[in-house]
């Protein structure tokens, strides 16, 4: 019994593929990935070299917008380092405070430079050896994580539409439509946690598994609460870094209108196709404004500009991080011997 037991544990915790080495399938999904990369770069300098007097308005940039932005981009990247602390404090995953802001850095710069949240997959592999966090713990938190930042997103994004529409008459009923739906969904995994007995193959076990873990977490109201506090607030600084560039540009677009394209952007950043969402998230910023009076040149812009203000504080801050993980692990593996 004993054995079986061991047998159901080991199966369960087995990594997702994602975890394993690369393989012919993992191999194809990052061509893509990085095809989507190349093709969306192309199709945004192809619109820059036709449209180059769109652009004139460079030259004009306000160095203090600037600024601001990219100190909003870095309390962004501050509060992003709290938001997996209560669900590590859940599993009763001890770390120090430059353990947890390295790790989140780590994470965002893997994400950042490679498809499929290549980031994550080092940070569960890292979670496993040091802390003893199992892939399965691992991948609830991920998508726990993930549901809290759609049901927050989405929320944020009703709340922008309504005052949107009582002062501005503005209403479009796709976006409606499409942010409405993922907020209900998320309410509903999260007040009616599904549950499924865990009999038959492997497979359902796992997924049995999962969900009991998911009915944890979602007990946990205090850990949903201070998470979804930690996401807010990396959503509205990301929102005042666009603000300020908006206003850089000489363009600026009421608050809660560049709250609503970031809050769907937000969403649109889980999809982990390529690194970092590029060209996903990336479509989202610079279509939605154009909705609120934004030319493309100017929306193209400031995503564009958000993304190297984005990539310059994670470059600088995860190196360092990368390498005091890496000591981290050999400490860990000296002991261990």
């Amino acid at each position: 019994m004993e054995n079986s037991k061991a047998s159901n544990l080991s199966q369960v915790n087995q990594p997702p593929e994602d975890f394993l080495p690369m393989t012919t399938g993992s191999v194809r999904r990052a061509v893509a990935g990085y095809g989507i990369v190349v093709v969306f770069i192309g199709l945004c300098a192809y619109y820059f070299y036709t449209h180059r007097e769109d652009f004139l308005f460079l030259a004009d940039l306000s160095f203090p917008d600037l600024v601001a932005a990219a100190l909003s981009v870095a309390a962004a990247f501050v509060a992003g380092m709290f938001q997996l602390k209560p669900v590590f404090d859940h599993f009763r995953l001890s770390m120090r405070f430059w353990e947890l802001a390295a790790l989140s850095t780590t994470s965002s710069l893997g994400n950042l430079v490679l498809p499929m949240r290549g980031g994550s997959a080092a940070l569960a592999i890292y979670l496993k050896k040091v802390h003893g966090m199992s892939y399965r713990d691992f991948s609830l938190t991920y998508a726990g994580i993930g549901i809290l930042t759609v049901l927050t997103s989405s929320a944020l994004a009703l709340i922008s539409l309504g005052v949107m529409f009582v002062h501005e008459g503005f209403f479009e009923l796709p976006i409606t439509v499409l942010v409405a739906g993922l907020f209900g969904l998320c309410v509903i995994l999260i007040a009616f946690p599904p549950r499924l007995v865990s009999r038959g193959g492997r497979i359902r076990r796992v997924i049995a598994a999962s969900l009991d873990g998911w009915h944890a977490l979602t007990s946990d109201r205090l850990l949903l609460v201070k998470s979804s506090a930690a996401l807010i607030v990396v959503l509205l600084c990301f929102t005042s870094a666009f603000y300020f560039l908006y206003r850089a540009l000489g363009a600026p677009l009421p608050f809660f209108a560049v709250l609503v394209t970031l809050s769907v952007g937000n969403i649109a950043n889980l999809v982990p196709i390529t690194p970092g969402s590029l060209g996903i998230f990336d479509a989202v910023t610079i279509q939605i404004p154009l909705f609120f009076g934004l030319d493309t040149a100017r929306s193209m812009t400031a995503t564009v500009l958000f993304r190297t203000l984005s990539f310059v504080w994670t470059l600088g801050a995860g190196i360092p991080a990368f390498f005091y993980l890496s000591a981290s692990v050999r400490r860990f593996g000296a002991r261990s011997k």
